[in-house]
């Protein structure tokens, strides 16, 4: 199979896709520069502005005072547990010699030690009383730190409350919000999209086609990319909307373009064969024949006697022809021969070329 190929006209076609490309990019930069400072046209949102102030600044000052107080507390409570352990720790040993002493009195039965008995179990008593006191001190901050924590947590509540109460209007003012800057983006696109489809009707056959093609690439861009991923959700009905609208519109397009393509393909079909040559491309009737494909009804070219037929089995094309001058069978679209190179003339006969062995076999007759 011969592919058509024009590198001239390739290399033209190349450097145009690359001119609209690239005026396409520099027009997406701009326009997405401008479409990414729409939202400084609008001021943030702060939802602590749509809080009550007067309500909140006082149990945001109330909470912050009682978590100090809380760390104060927390950090006192684990020095009096220090100290509450020291003097446990002190007393147990201070009881333990004690006994070991009074074990000791009782084997020797001395009477003058009885006054160091009565020192000793008093000093037991005093630290017995200061372990009994530093105990009482961690109680009272455990105490302290409970009242603490449950003032915090009514604190948090209101806050929350407070918090609640501001929400709604603040998420009704984000949605607005959104929804101004999805028209701003649909006000910069809108016209831009409209532009873009009124000029893939009208220009493309011009000169300038390129530059239009360009243009349209980035009106697509803007629309798909800069504005539909932007439509406000409200519950997903708008983008599934749009969506459907889309769609409804993409396939009544599609449909009507096949109807229309199809007819065309029937109609072409019930011209003569010349008058159908003649409307064709001679570059896609190759390119079409290259694929095994019939340039009019686009159908699969048939095997007739281990090679492609010379007509068309559906709607009797010819396909192949013989040249005038050596015999060659060829692409009945070819302007030349591919053996002796002669000219082909656009008012010679088209002739269904035969097998070598019939060819001579009818010589011979």
């Amino acid at each position: 199979m011969i592919k058509s190929a024009k590198s001239p006209e390739t290399l033209f076609a190349v450097v145009m896709w690359v001119l609209s490309l690239t005026i396409a990019a520099f027009l997406i930069g701009l326009g997405g520069k401008v479409i990414r400072d729409l939202p400084l046209v609008e001021k943030p949102l702060n939802f602590e502005d749509y809080q009550d102030r007067s309500q909140v600044e006082p149990l945001v000052a109330r909470q912050e005072m009682l978590r100090r107080e809380n760390f104060d507390l927390k950090q006192r409570r684990e020095q009096a547990q220090l100290a509450a352990d020291h003097a446990a720790a002190a007393y147990r040993n201070e009881h333990q010699s004690f006994r070991n002493w009074l074990a000791t009195r009782g084997v020797t039965e001395d009477q003058t030690q009885n006054p160091e008995v009565l020192s000793r179990t008093i000093k037991l008593e005093d630290m017995g009383h200061v372990q009994r006191a530093a105990e009482l001190e961690c109680e009272r901050l455990d105490l302290e730190i409970l009242k603490n924590n449950q003032e915090l947590a009514t604190a948090e509540r209101s806050l929350n409350d407070q918090r609640e109460l501001a929400q709604k209007p603040y998420q009704r003012a984000v949605r607005w919000q959104s929804l101004k800057v999805f028209l701003y983006r649909l006000l910069f696109t809108l016209p831009l999209l409209v532009a873009g489809i009124a000029a893939f009707r009208t220009q493309r056959g011009s000169r300038y086609w390129p530059l239009w093609r360009g243009f349209i690439i980035f009106t697509l861009y803007c629309f798909f990319f800069e504005l539909v991923p932007y439509l406000p959700s409200y519950g997903g009905y708008v983008r599934y909307c749009v969506g459907i609208v889309l769609t409804i519109l993409a396939g009544h397009y599609a449909v009507r373009w096949m109807q229309e393509y199809l007819a065309r393909r029937r109609e072409l079909q019930k011209q003569a064969e010349e008058t159908r040559r003649g409307a064709m491309d001679k570059d896609q009737a190759l390119a079409r024949i290259s694929a095994n494909l019939c340039p009019s009804c686009e159908r699969p070219i048939q095997q007739v006697a281990g090679q492609p037929s010379t007509f068309c089995v559906f709607c009797g094309l010819n396909l192949f022809t013989q040249c005038a001058s050596c015999g060659t069978r060829m692409n009945s679209f070819f302007t030349h021969c591919g053996q002796c190179g002669k000219p082909i003339g656009k008012g010679s006969p088209v002739v269904a070329a035969l097998p070598p062995v019939l060819g001579k076999a009818s010589d011979s007759s």
